[in-house]
């Protein structure tokens, strides 16, 4: 482990901060004081006074652009004493060193064999940024950004989980002390501040554990028991109340690992939630990359007398959340919510704040328990809003034993699901008493069509049996999902949906019930950014409203507004649907250009049905006849297009989607999936750009066009500027195999493209021939090493063939970045078009600005000509240049300088080809 000066130590002489404004797609980067200084000795028994995080001393730029935060208690000196390791708890044994995404952590056991967890007050979230940011301006920010967590924040908690009737521990303050003691860890944690607290475990030798619990477990292993046996049931109204002081407090990282789940009974056993790792309680996070940021990362909110929306709250939980919650009912949110305000009175919140260190309290702590006064006032409208967004779509689990799930439709459009313990209930126990029968119900709640728009009943193992009963169809889809088992499914009712893909299973039916059996494996769920991630979610929406800047070859930049809108459903990856549109507005032209974009995707399927819909009168290109040999003129041939299309389109994905699983070698074969049951591939990730693998896409559909072109001076380039109207069919391959998407040093990729067009109007016989029009695209790029990883060569080839009546501004063009860099975009057209070039890379070390890239050069040729009538006067034209390229995140971009018909400078979001 990298050494780290302890906390609190004073940064003597340090560097001034560095603000620098990078005008580049990285964006602002600046340099933060580090945490560096002198380690002094730390006696057991002593008091020293310490500040948790001197380096978040910030002012101007920096304080405006991260944010004033909490920067106060981190640089307020506080009396802390040094543990002795020798005597606290009979004397504390080092176990191990641990950690999270961003503290630093040593375990202890004490004389009596409990365990101990020392957890650093400040955090490094350096040890978990990646290559591209370690070391870097960006992880100056990243760590700048610690100061929105509270260093008191763990101090808080104790008296407000105590009147909530939560498990919790009680953490206290210390500094690790320079003793021979910690052994191996002495030279990582000497000095350190930090917070010590009892972990959370079963007793030794099969005694009472934490709390006199019976066993004590993380919360993968929790919901394997929950799963193996409806012996195993949580105190839901508990886990509510845990999660309810979570909002109160304003804290946003409630994940799977900062949870434990203590046992109690004999059977049949009660669970009840322990939370742990409150480093973000009392989060404030405020600044302008913050409020910039929240519009993809919604995670770091502002503590304040208001609360963040739920979906920010729930950002890290909603995993837990939707599995751990779904039995309570809207009374019982409201009875929860009504609860905790009477129980955490003005005397609970004061004791609360009284629990950090006095120097905090003084600074703020009047002003936080006002804050936590007004949010406990607000507490009933909060459990009201999480229940409203828990109950839009429920998942219902059952267990690995036999199970019966009773699912009744009423005639008020709600509906009943029970599930017992029993899987072949008696039949006329069944027609008697419905889903009560004899016994063995674990779940029994009934779902209203105001609230719930689905419900699916996972059955995972055993034989199970499900029914669904009452009349047909109804407000509220439901949706049956077994599992490993040989399952009975029966459709009374009509309308249910049924999947089920392994064991031997029967299937009941009734009118306008659908069965699935395709096999299926429900993609992770990461917790990280969903800017870096394909977020396979399969419930709710989300979407907004922001600046739009884009770029056409015809019309120069674009800048305007844009707004999305994307709805996420059952097996359905990345999303049921999603529509995005923009309106922007082109300064090089004067012109406006809107569009909308429509995707569905098909449920477990690698087909989506997409509708495209474009508007403009923004393009404008220079037009110089047809031929090698036509002239360029600065001064005429100007064409403006007015433009309607309309294209909607069936789309193949090529490659892993989700349900499959992505090996090392880019292979996903169902037999390297394993079977256990829904989310057994914990590990396996959408992967579109799995190396070594055929991705991408191929389309097809219909294909509608109405086109006004204006060019002054028609007659001199033998065209008509009559308006176009074009009916017909279009098709579109782009498939890739390379080792890499940001800058591929092996493999290839081919884009072809067709588009026939029966019906066009308002195309004179001087522009073609014919009574319909077609067109032909396609290009071949090829990516060869060199030597190993290094140098390689870049290959690409293409051509375009336009037939019959075309209208003149379709015609095949060469010039531009597209084909042959070095000429104007544009410049010369014909029937056909013919162009190639070859790029040598080199790549170069890496740089860091904000983040730290890939980088390289690169030296090109290219070549190409056009024909006209079937010949091809003039020759070939070339272009020759150079450039460069940096990459990050799997993301690259690149500049070039071009020389053929003039000098010409290029960029791309991208490699050229």
């Amino acid at each position: 482990m990298k050494r780290r000066a302890p906390a609190g130590a004073v940064r003597a002489n340090g560097p001034a901060c560095i603000i620098a404004i990078c005008v580049a797609a990285w964006g602002a980067a600046w340099s933060i004081p580090g945490a560096g200084g002198a380690l002094y000795a730390q006696v057991p028994g002593d008091t020293l006074t310490v500040a948790a995080g001197a380096r978040y001393d910030a002012h101007g730029f920096i304080r405006f652009m991260n944010g004033a935060n909490w920067r106060d208690l981190w640089v307020q000196p506080v009396r802390v004493p040094v543990l002795d390791v020798r005597t606290f708890a009979g004397g504390l044994t080092p176990l191990r060193a641990g950690g999270g995404n961003q503290s630093i952590t040593l375990h202890f056991t004490d004389a009596q064999g409990m365990r101990w967890i020392f957890r650093s007050i400040d955090k490094f979230p350096e040890r978990n940024l990646g290559a591209e940011l370690t070391d870097t301006p960006a992880s100056d920010i990243v760590q700048d950004h610690i100061s929105a967590l509270n260093p008191g924040s763990h101090f808080v908690m104790p008296a407000l989980l105590e009147a909530a009737g939560v498990l919790h521990v009680r953490p206290r303050l210390f500094i690790m002390p320079d003793d021979p003691a910690l052994g191996e860890h002495r030279r990582d944690f000497a000095g350190m501040l930090g917070e010590l607290e009892e972990r959370p475990d079963e007793g030794p030798d099969d005694t009472p554990g934490f709390a006199g619990s019976l066993s004590v477990k993380n919360t993968e292993n929790f919901l394997d028991d929950l799963e193996d046996s409806p012996e195993h049931q949580l105190d839901e109204a508990e886990f509510l109340r845990a999660r309810l002081v979570d909002m109160l407090v304003g804290d946003p990282d409630r994940g799977t690992d900062q949870w434990r789940f203590a046992r109690f009974g004999d059977g049949p056993y009660t669970w009840r939630p322990i939370p742990a790792d409150r480093d973000w309680a009392l989060v404030r996070a405020d600044g302008a990359l913050v409020r910039l940021a929240r519009r993809f990362y919604p995670k770091p909110v502002r503590f304040g007398d208001r609360y963040a929306s739920v979906e920010a709250m729930t950002y890290s939980s909603h995993a837990v959340d939707r599995r751990l919650l779904t039995r309570l009912t809207r009374s019982d949110f409201a009875r929860e919510g009504a609860h905790l305000q009477q129980v955490i009175t003005d005397d609970v919140i004061a004791q609360a704040v009284a629990g950090m260190p006095p120097e905090y309290v003084a600074l703020r702590g009047d002003e936080i328990a006002s804050m936590l006064r007004a949010r406990r006032d607000q507490l009933p409208a909060v459990a009201e809003a999480f229940y409203e967004w828990l109950a839009t779509d429920v998942d219902v689990r059952g267990t690995d034993e036999s199970d019966f799930a009773w699912i009744e439709r009423r005639a008020d459009g709600t509906v009943r699901v029970v599930l017992r313990s029993e899987a072949a209930p008696v039949m006329a126990d069944l027609e008697a008493n419905g889903a009560a029968g004899t016994g063995g119900i674990y779940y029994d709640r009934v779902f209203l069509p105001r609230e719930t728009r689905e419900v699916r009943v996972y059955l995972h193992g055993g034989d199970d049996h499900a029914r669904v009963v009452g009349p047909p169809d109804g407000p509220i889809l439901v949706r049956i999902i077994g599992g490993g088992g040989d399952d009975l499914l029966e459709d009374l009712a009509g309308g249910a949906r049924l999947y089920d893909h392994r064991g031997d299973n029967r299937i009941g039916s009734s009118a306008n019930t659908r069965f699935d059996d395709s096999p299926w494996i429900e993609p992770d769920s990461p917790e990280g950014l969903r800017a870096n991630v394909l977020w396979a979610q399969n419930w709710g929406s989300d979407g907004g409203i922001g600046p739009a800047v884009t770029y056409r070859e015809r019309a120069g930049f674009l800048l305007g507004a844009g707004a999305e809108f994307t709805r996420y459903g059952f097996r359905r990856a990345p999303y049921h649907w999603q529509a995005a549109g923009s309106v922007q507005y082109a300064p090089e032209t004067g012109g406006i250009a809107a569009g909308l974009v429509l995707d569905y995707r098909m449920q477990n399927s690698s087909r989506s049905v997409n509708l495209a819909f474009d508007a403009s009168n923004a393009e404008t290109f220079r037009f110089n006849g047809f031929g090698n040999e036509s002239s360029f003129s600065e001064a005429g041939g100007d064409v403006r297009l007015h433009r309607l299309t309309f294209r909607p389109s069936l789309v193949w994905h090529i490659g892993p989607r989700a349900g499959q699983a992505v090996n090392p070698d880019g292979s996903d074969e169902a037999d390297d999936v394993p079977e256990d049951d829904e989310g057994a591939a914990a590990a396996i990730r959408w992967a579109p750009d799995a190396p070594r693998r055929l991705t991408g896409s191929f389309e097809v559909g219909p294909a509608f066009a109405w086109t006004n072109p204006r060019l002054a001076d028609a007659a001199a380039f033998a065209v008509t500027t009559d308006a176009v109207t074009q009916v017909g069919m279009r098709a579109l391959l782009d498939v890739r195999r390379t080792d890499r998407s940001a800058a591929p040093r092996r493999g290839f990729r081919v884009q072809a493209s067709a588009a026939g067009y029966p019906l066009v109007t308002g195309v004179a016989e001087a522009a073609g021939s014919g009574d319909m029009a077609a067109h032909v695209a396609a290009s071949v790029a090829t990516y060869v090493p060199l030597l190993g990883d290094g140098l390689h060569l870049a290959l690409r080839a293409g051509g375009e063939h336009a037939f019959g009546a075309y209208p003149f501004f379709d015609a095949p063009f060469l010039g531009g970045r597209h084909s042959l860099r070095g000429l104007p975009a544009y410049r010369y057209a014909g029937d056909a078009t013919a162009f190639g070039g070859a790029e040598l890379r080199m790549p170069l070390d890496s740089l860091v600005l904000l983040v730290r890239m890939e980088t390289g050069v690169f030296a090109f040729a290219d070549a190409g000509r056009v024909w006209h009538g079937g010949a091809s006067p003039g020759g070939w034209h070339t272009g020759l240049g150079g450039g460069a390229w940096f990459a990050a995140f799997g993301r690259s971009a690149s500049i070039a300088v071009a020389r053929g018909e003039g000098t010409r400078l290029y960029a791309w979001f991208g490699m050229p080809f």
